[in-house]
């Protein structure tokens, strides 16, 4: 923000002062060394700086070609027919005007799919560090299916949010916790307001079978800050239960059964962090729906700036709690 300098108006007695002001010196802000305390999260500072590299050299040459394009143009369109070659100075022009079309039209598409092949692989490289990190040892059978995206239903059967109309995933990954299949992926959900798409949900979407036997469904809301995207779907949805944490909406009569003494012993384990902005739980009949609702620096992959691997480590001691929340309710 620049700062602003007022100047005062001082009447004239015999000449007219001006009142200087001292320059401040601004003390330099330190800033914090970023350091990795696993492999996995290094790799991918590494990857993020390979990728990046291409990423300038490809915008190089793109102008590069740009240029050489605009001056074949402005020779053949300008230079060529002041030369006065006749007719052969015409096919010069077309031919140069071609040429210089194609040239760009190729470099496009092959420049193209050489970045997205570099891209694609950059990002199933950070997905795979990630979950080597995040889930270690504690889970088995990792697989990462192409193209790592869930179908629209696996999230619109969670029935947390309404009027949903595109649901965005990615980084897809399937696993076996405590002999219980899971799935997460990064998502988004977006619903149309005034010709305009916003933003529902945004975080990693986790989801299971589960033991739950009842009809009606039960949602837990842990609550956030300014930054939350609360559930939209809940009207007509008794809240049973709230407490300064979190609020628990069922019409199941006997939710009470629901949460027993083990259940709320990892609720109560569960809190909003820095990168957690809010997290929402749907159980449906033998299913379990889990939202984590994450802000960008855990969301958004690095490139121009350096990986900062704080939001990956909170997401890590995150993803444990609700794992051993998806087993509780699958025993």
């Amino acid at each position: 923000m620049e700062n602003e300098i007022k100047t005062n108006e001082v009447e004239k007695v015999e000449e007219e002062k001006i009142e200087e002001v001292a320059p401040v010196e601004e003390k330099p802000v330190e800033v914090e060394p970023i350091s990795y305390s696993a492999k996995e999260l290094e790799n991918i500072e590494e990857a993020r700086k390979d990728f990046l590299k291409i990423y300038k050299t490809q915008n190089t040459f793109k102008w590069i070609v740009s240029f050489i394009a605009i001056a074949a143009i402005i020779v053949g369109c300008i230079v060529v027919p002041n030369l006065g070659l006749g007719n052969t100075g015409l096919i010069i022009m077309i031919v140069t005007l071609v040429t210089a079309l194609a040239a760009t039209i190729l470099y496009t598409v092959f420049a193209r799919k050489y970045i997205n092949k570099k891209m694609h692989a950059y990002f199933d490289y950070f997905y795979e560090n990630t979950n080597n990190y995040v889930f270690g040892d504690s889970v088995k059978d990792i697989k990462m299916p192409f193209p790592g995206k869930i179908q629209d239903e696996a999230f619109l059967d969670n029935n947390l949010y309404k009027e949903v109309v595109s649901v965005g995933s990615r980084g897809l990954t399937e696993f076996v916790y405590e002999d219980v299949p899971v799935a997460v992926a990064d998502c988004a959900g977006q619903v149309r307001k005034e010709k305009r798409l916003y933003p529902c949900f945004v975080g990693k979407y986790v989801y299971s079978a589960s033991n739950y036997k009842y009809d009606e469904p039960l949602y837990i809301y842990f609550k956030g800050d300014k930054r939350a995207l609360p559930p939209t779907n809940l009207e007509g949805i008794k809240d049973v239960l709230e407490d300064k944490k979190m609020i628990v909406y069922s019409n199941n009569g006997e939710w009470k059964k629901v949460l027993t003494a083990d259940v709320k012993k990892i609720l109560t384990s569960i809190s909003m962090n820095k990168e957690l902005v809010d997290l929402a739980v749907s159980l449906q009949k033998g299913r379990i729906f889990v939202c984590m609702g994450y802000d960008d620096p855990l969301m958004v992959l690095p490139l121009q700036n350096q990986f900062d691997p704080k939001p990956t480590e909170l997401y890590k001691k995150d993803i444990a709690k609700v794992l051993k929340l998806v087993k509780e309710f699958n025993k």
